[in-house]
């Protein structure tokens, strides 16, 4: 019997206020149809469009009525007009999910989702599909990235991919955390602004606004063209088209690579609009991608017609066009990130030459035999970049752009090489984070990763935090100059500035007792190692001499780890933060060793002196074996960034609790409409589910979030209970709450591989430091996903 397909991939597409699928036609439904049209014979890619919040159709008879007055049935595929009182109830319950209310028929469309990807579920037999592409312009883009968010809420499982073109919230909304928070299961964001829209109310969702809970894995793109709101939406005039054939081509680019267009060949049809309103469609075979070559030509066109892009009454200039350096460095060279990119890959030795200084990746140090072999390679350098300046300047479409760099650099394009200047720049070889997750491995990209995390702190201070103070907003300006001064300096030297830097906003704060928001992150992203080293020695050394429980093997490597502790706050090699790191690995690592009994002797005398201290002392001050592990649990989670292993599990449980409230609280609309309801569980399910999220929280509350023994025992608890209810009631009906616990116990599992749980012999501690330097990927297997150090 053939296995029936499932639905793997899902497309929705959100159009912008006001427009409909009848009267207004775009990027956006042109890529929905050829999304439908490419897949035509594939059932494992399904698509939907929604009409924009307040549209109308052109007839009262529509079968598409305005967002807001209907109910979308998924068995019959129509739209059912409902009563204020309905749609009231559906507003409430969104609301209640995600904690806003955006209006305008917002949660309705983002409910039609809900309900559309719950039918595809059932539809899949209860197989969840693995990825949701969300593409959106203006409100509609703002619709996808809080559709994101619910995605998350309620299917924090499946994978996301977000195409935002210019997110307009509206006045009002974008405050609304799901409007600027990029949750953890967006796998891509791309974001696209406009930088000329002049009209109040208007303003977007930006780079400093926006908000990561996954920055090490979320691949970002952010990038600026130049225009009003929705110059690229269709192509209008000739000196305005650059935009509209770049944004299309990212839009190709964005379906293919995540699964919704044939990555070989595909067709895709853009809009042109003339000056007499009529519309006309003009077919790109997107197999024929632009090129590298046919981008940069296109982006330097569009510098050229910077003034008809900008042409406009400026009532309300956005803040990315008066801060454009924020999105590119030289913006008055460079349109944004990818222009820069594109002009190095294409043009390297010229962009060596005036931003990087001439730097020799193969002689770095500059060493040479002699000051006529150093002036022989720097003149043959000055030929290759004369040869890539006069090729640009014979390109009608880069012309433009070499006067740009000749009058900004000060040469003579009709006279090379020999009215070139020095070479200019900051010798090094530039990096780019363009398309990359925005915090990478250390030390490699630790530069980069220090820039990241002070501009977050700055904007999400700026933006997102109630509280304020005259200190604070002085450091937010610190750490934002500190940011733009880095970038301007070789890198090593921008590493020792910007940790110079944190030392000192530190000390401010700290003489000045501003312990707010600002202090909390600083102290997460460069933590006091040798403080910490203190007080990891000092808990060490009182058990070495007070704790008459532990045996010789236990000792000898307590004392080991004390020397460790020293050995990596000596280490000139590691910054602080790494530094802590190292020795919170110790500590786990020491954990696993010595806070369990050798044998039962040792384990009936630790117990007894529990028993007979209890009388005389506070358990604070009895030191045996469970003290230690508390003690050793503490530290362990006393430096790090990161939601441990309980908190994670406790997320996964409350996800479950809401998905299944929110679905109870619209079961008579569904039953009404008799469309099937998702299975949810109100009773002993969520009474179990309960109970753990209760003893996970108790742990945590103990000191006790990287226990594996203990999580293992609270999951163990909650896994009987549902064995216990299948047994009594004879049905099998396992969900996501049966998944949650499996993901926990497979976790802990893991886990245990890594630190072993049988104490090691006293001989046998080389082992134990050779088992600690090969401790890499402990974090990533004790954590399922990073939180954004800012986000909690």
């Amino acid at each position: 019997m053939k296995k029936k397909e499932t639905i793997q991939i899902v497309n929705l597409s959100f159009l912008g206020t006001g427009e409909h699928r009848e009267s207004d036609f775009h990027i956006i439904n042109s890529f929905h149809n050829t999304i439908l049209q490419a897949n035509r014979n594939n059932s494992s890619i399904a698509a939907r469009l929604f009409d924009g919040p307040g549209s109308a159709p052109k007839s009262p008879t529509s079968k598409h009525p305005t967002p807001g007055t209907y109910f979308y049935n998924p068995v019959t595929h129509t739209k059912v007009p409902i009563n204020a009182f309905i749609s009231k109830k559906i507003s409430n319950a969104m609301q209640q999910l995600t904690g806003v209310l955006a209006g305008e028929g917002v949660e309705d469309l983002l409910f039609e989702a809900a309900v559309y990807l719950n039918n595809i579920i059932e539809k899949n037999e209860g197989i969840l599909p693995q990825t949701i592409n969300l593409q959106g312009f203006s409100r509609g883009a703002d619709a996808c990235l809080r559709m994101a968010n619910v995605i998350y809420l309620l299917y924090p499982e499946i994978k996301v991919n977000l195409f935002l073109i210019d997110q307009v919230p509206g006045p009002g909304r974008r405050d609304h955390a799901p409007s600027y928070t990029i949750p953890p299961n967006v796998e891509n964001f791309e974001s696209t602004l406009m930088l000329h829209e002049y009209r109040p109310g208007f303003d977007p969702q930006h780079a400093g606004r926006y908000v990561f809970s996954a920055p090490e894995k979320t691949k970002s793109k952010i990038k600026i063209y130049y225009g009003e709101h929705g110059v690229g939406n269709r192509l209008e005039h000739p000196e305005k088209n650059h935009t509209a054939l770049l944004l299309h081509d990212d839009l190709n680019r964005f379906c293919r690579e995540t699964g919704t267009l044939p990555k070989m060949y595909s067709k895709f049809y853009i809009v042109h609009r003339s000056t007499k309103g009529r519309k006309q469609n003009e077919l790109i075979e997107s197999h024929l991608e632009l090129s590298d070559s046919e981008r940069f030509k296109l982006l330097c066109c569009m510098k050229k017609n910077e003034g008809s892009y900008s042409k406009g009454v400026s009532i309300n200039k956005r803040k990315i066009l008066l801060n454009r350096e924020d999105y590119v460095q030289d913006s008055t060279l460079f349109i944004n990130q990818e222009h820069r990119e594109l002009f190095k890959k294409l043009y390297p030795a010229t962009f060596n030459w005036f931003f990087e200084k001439n730097y020799d990746n193969r002689n770095p140090q500059k060493k040479f035999i002699n000051l006529l072999s150093q002036q022989k390679q720097l003149d043959a350098n000055k030929v290759l970049v004369a040869k890539e300046l006069e090729n640009m300047n014979h390109s009608r479409e880069e012309a433009h752009f070499c006067s740009l760099l000749a009058k900004q650099f000060q040469f003579n394009k009709n006279k090379l090489p020999q009215t070139l200047s020095i070479p200019r720049g900051i010798e090094r070889d530039e990096q780019f984070n363009f398309g990359q997750p925005l915090l990478r491995k250390e030390p490699e990209y630790r530069l980069s990763n220090l820039q990241y995390r002070l501009t977050s702190i700055a904007n999400y201070y700026h933006y997102h935090c109630d509280k304020k103070s005259e200190i604070n907003d002085q450091i937010k300006n610190i750490l934002l100059e500190s940011v733009q001064i880095s970038r301007n300096i070789p890198d090593e030297q921008a590493i020792k500035y910007l940790e110079k830097r944190i030392d000192s906003v530190k000390k401010t704060l700290e003489k000045k007792n501003e312990k707010g928001f600002i202090w909390n992150q600083i102290n997460l992203i460069a933590p006091d190692a040798t403080k910490y080293g203190i007080e990891v020695k000092r808990v060490l050394l009182e058990h070495l001499q007070h704790n008459e429980i532990l045996v010789k093997s236990q000792r000898v490597l307590i004392n080991f780890a004390i020397k460790e502790v020293d050995a990596i706050l000596a280490s000139k090699e590691i910054n602080s933060m790494q530094q802590c790191q190292e020795i919170r690995k110790l500590v786990l690592l020491l954990k696993s060793e010595v806070v369990r009994s050798e044998n039962e002797h040792q384990l009936q005398r630790s117990l007894l002196k529990k028993a007979f201290l209890s009388f005389t002392q506070t358990p604070s001050q009895i030191l045996n074996l469970d003290s230690l592990e508390k003690n050793l649990n503490q530290l362990a989670n006393a430096h790090h960034d990161k939601t441990n292993t309980i908190e994670k599990i406790i997320e996964r449980v409350d996800q479950y609790y809401q998905r299944n409230t929110f679905w109870h609280s619209l079961t008579h609309i569904l039953n009404l409409f008799k469309i099937p309801s998702p299975k949810i569980n109100l009773g002993i399910k969520n009474e179990i589910a309960d109970f753990l999220r209760n003893e996970l929280l108790l742990l945590n509350d103990e000191g006790k979030e990287n226990d594996v023994d203990a999580i293992s025992e609270a999951l163990g608890k909650a896994r009987k209970k549902l064995t216990d209810h299948y047994l009594q009631t004879s049905q099998l009906k396992m969900d996501s709450l049966d998944q949650i616990i499996n993901e926990g116990l497979g976790l802990v599992s893991a886990m245990r591989t890594i630190v072993p749980p049988n104490p090691i012999s006293s001989s046998a501690f080389i082992d134990f430091k050779k088992r600690l330097q090969s401790l890499t990927e402990l974090e990533h297997l004790e954590y399922l996903e990073h939180n954004n150090y800012f986000n909690k």
